[in-house]
């Protein structure tokens, strides 16, 4: 098992909910700051997340990570309602970082997340906002909890590539779910079904049986599914090359990624990304007209 690599626990700084209009920039109050690291998960709506003049897309469902120190923006590009969460948060050192520091500077400040995931820090952010703002005895108590289990989960999710899910599960849902969640989560990993039945303690034969019959395909054909979606989004919404986005949904080589997206879509992923890029500039055309 790998070592805890959190030294020192974060303090809550503040909370926001962030929305924009038709372009608007959101610099004013989140900005370079040597003392606060942000978190901005992005709820809803399309933007673009600025970082030392590099220019990141921001979509629904990507966990923006704005680092002490570091000047940032974030642009709504108005073509539907941007709204996101905001947490400030102080005193984190992990072992191998400087303080305040979630994760290595050369590393892109963004991670894509799936439903679960996303829906998850959704409500412990939420949580945490509405309780800062109760201003109740204990509060703050309460807040800095929310806010040591939402850096444990990230810690774990960006430097723990293979950490577990619990194995006992009241019920056969319960474990399949699991298993569901597990994939969207990780399937980026290599996963094979020995693997993943030995997570919730099912055979392998039982977990695919129950698995098709609950999810409507093979752990297998949900990796795939979950991978391609994964690729989607990044050939729509970032300029990655197609050898970096094969290898972060788990591909070894950009020519087998090529094959699966192709069999799996019936084109090519730079096909896909021609045509979803022509199509927002028609739609865009459209409403400037």
């Amino acid at each position: 098992m790998d070592e805890d690599l959190i030294i020192n626990y974060p303090r809550y700084v503040e909370g926001k909910r962030l929305q924009l209009s038709h372009g608007q920039t959101y610099n004013e109050e989140i900005k370079r700051n040597e003392h606060v690291t942000g978190l901005v998960l992005i709820t809803e709506g399309r933007g673009h997340f600025i970082v030392e003049e590099e220019t990141h897309t921001a979509v629904s469902g990507m966990l923006l990570v704005c680092q002490q120190g570091v000047s940032y923006q974030v642009i709504s590009d108005g073509k539907q309602a941007f709204k996101a969460l905001y947490i400030g948060l102080s005193s984190l050192h992990l072992k191998g970082l400087p303080k305040n520091h979630l994760i290595e500077q050369e590393r892109a400040p963004i991670l894509p997340l799936g439903k679960v995931e996303t829906g998850d820090y959704r409500q412990i952010m939420e949580s945490m906002i509405l309780e800062s703002q109760n201003g109740l005895p204990e509060s703050g108590v309460i807040v800095n909890g929310w806010l040591s289990v939402l850096i444990g989960r990230l810690v774990q999710r960006w430097h723990h590539r293979k950490w577990t899910t619990p194995k006992h599960h009241s019920s056969s849902t319960e474990a399949i779910l699991a298993v569901k969640r597990l994939i969207e989560e990780r399937y980026q990993e290599e996963w094979t079904l020995e693997k993943l039945a030995n997570e919730v303690h099912l055979s392998s034969y039982h977990l695919c049986r129950q698995f098709k019959r609950k999810i409507g395909m093979p752990p297998g054909q949900y990796i795939i599914h979950c991978r391609i979606e994964a690729a989607k989004q990044y050939l729509t919404f970032t300029n990655e090359t197609m050898e970096h986005i094969a290898d972060k949904i788990g591909y070894r080589s950009e020519t087998h990624f090529h094959q699966v997206f192709k069999k799996n879509t019936g084109i090519t992923p730079g096909h896909y990304r021609v045509i979803k890029r022509e199509n927002d500039k028609s739609n865009h055309s459209l409403r400037i007209d």
